[in-house]
């Protein structure tokens, strides 16, 4: 079915604000798996008529608000649920839950238009909060960034491993083996994606380190 809020917010006489926000989200990943703006901000996307379509929509400063600075993180989880599972376990929850003031979803991906973090982007982020100025931490930024370093540096061992396996006689005993090592290397990095949003950055090294060791032995069989 259409879904006349994207019919209405891409028209080009609506609001400054209100086009950017459309154009952030069109082509981006969550326009391409069909996330439209019901998805995250309610609303009646079937309706026309605009008090109707906006039912249960309130500006993001409103505490009632679906996106409200406090409540990103459950929504967010409606679908990233994994994800958001983790979050919860961590002291940036716990301290937005109770104070809203730590962070949330959209500190570090962005809201309509989503983005991954590079390591120096997660350095700049975390020296907000943890620098010598506030006394919280001051060494999370480095670590994190090192942390995350390692996690890029493996993933793409693994990655190269993979597509060469993946073009590489499958019959062959030691590759075979190199397969199951780099499954279980991929495994381990998509539980440090999980854990990251714990922001346990010892829990993540760990898995990280494990990932890479498991492509390392994977090389090693490769090459016999």
């Amino acid at each position: 079915e259409a879904n006349l809020c994207v019919a209405c917010h891409s028209q080009p006489e609506v609001d400054n604000a209100t086009g950017k926000n459309y154009s952030d989200w069109k082509s981006s990943v969550h326009d391409k798996n069909g996330v439209f703006c019901n998805g995250c901000h309610l609303g009646n996307p079937a309706s026309n008529e605009k008090e109707a379509a906006h039912v249960d929509v309130y500006r993001s400063g409103d505490s009632r608000s679906t996106v409200y600075f406090k409540n990103v993180p459950k929504t967010c989880g409606n679908c990233h649920k994994e994800e958001f599972n983790q979050f919860r376990k961590s002291l940036h929850y716990l301290r937005l839950e109770t104070t809203e003031r730590g962070p949330n979803c959209v500190t570090c991906h962005g809201a309509r238009a989503t983005k991954i973090v590079t390591p120096a982007q997660m350095a700049d982020l975390c020296t907000i909060c943890h620098n010598t100025r506030l006394g919280i931490q001051p060494g999370t930024p480095r670590g994190a960034r090192s942390t995350l370093l390692l996690m890029n540096q493996t993933k793409f061992v693994t990655d190269v491993l993979t597509d060469y396996l993946e073009k590489a006689p499958a019959r062959e005993k030691a590759l075979g083996r190199a397969r199951d090592l780099l499954q279980q290397s991929r495994n381990s990095l998509r539980l440090a994606k999980l854990r990251w949003h714990t922001f346990d950055l010892e829990a993540i090294e760990h898995s990280v380190t494990v990932a890479l060791d498991a492509a390392q032995s994977a090389w090693s069989e490769v090459k016999k």
